[in-house]
């Protein structure tokens, strides 16, 4: 049997938030103590040390998450929070938007609602085995469960980049996805209608 066969997807919420935290303290917050907060800011992290930074990050989350405005996938193997998958409206996650390269292309305002997937973390001990692609999938089905629209992600070429943290390109290509335009050295403007 397949391993993705064995996951399960629930989501980032009250009842779940432990599991997100215990996940996310084993590798100190991830990525610099972000806790998935860099893109539902427009600006910087207040606190003057990366301490100070990573507790704010970690509390903003937390009352994110408790007052339901943050969107997250968890998903889980053997009951355990193995990976998460961050996404949200165009309004809840305006970083990626702000962006030089992302302005300078000056797309149409979409008809419908603009979603952005931002941010996927999994388990040392899962990756390379499909949990971001599953996390994927369940982020599209959540997506269009509530009436979809066009759906924004910021892919890399491959596990060489910085920024792998946004997922594969093969990987979109896969669930539909086609490019929009290059916006950084390694990076990738893709879209999807749902």
């Amino acid at each position: 049997m397949s391993i993705i066969a064995e996951f399960e997807a629930k989501d980032l919420d009250s009842t779940t938030w432990k599991d997100f935290e215990n996940l996310f303290l084993k590798y100190g917050g991830v990525q610099g103590g972000c806790w998935c907060m860099y893109y539902h800011r427009t600006g910087g992290t207040p606190g003057k040390t990366a301490e100070e930074r990573t507790e704010k990050n970690h509390m903003d989350i937390h009352d994110l998450v408790l007052s339901g405005r943050n969107r997250s996938v968890l998903v889980y193997h053997d009951g355990e929070a193995i990976a998460s998958a961050q996404y949200g409206t165009s309004e809840e996650l305006p970083r990626p938007g702000n962006g030089r390269n992302y302005r300078s292309l000056q797309l149409p305002v979409p008809e419908n609602k603009l979603w952005r997937i931002t941010c996927f973390f999994v388990h040392k001990e899962y990756r390379r085995k499909g949990v971001a692609k599953f996390a994927l999938g369940e982020i599209l089905k959540r997506i269009e469960s509530m009436g979809g629209g066009t759906v924004e992600a910021f892919p890399v070429k491959d596990f060489q980049s910085n920024s792998v943290w946004f997922g594969l390109v093969s990987m979109y290509k896969d669930m539909g996805f086609h490019t929009v335009a290059q916006i950084g050295k390694d990076t990738y403007l893709m879209r999807k209608e749902i």
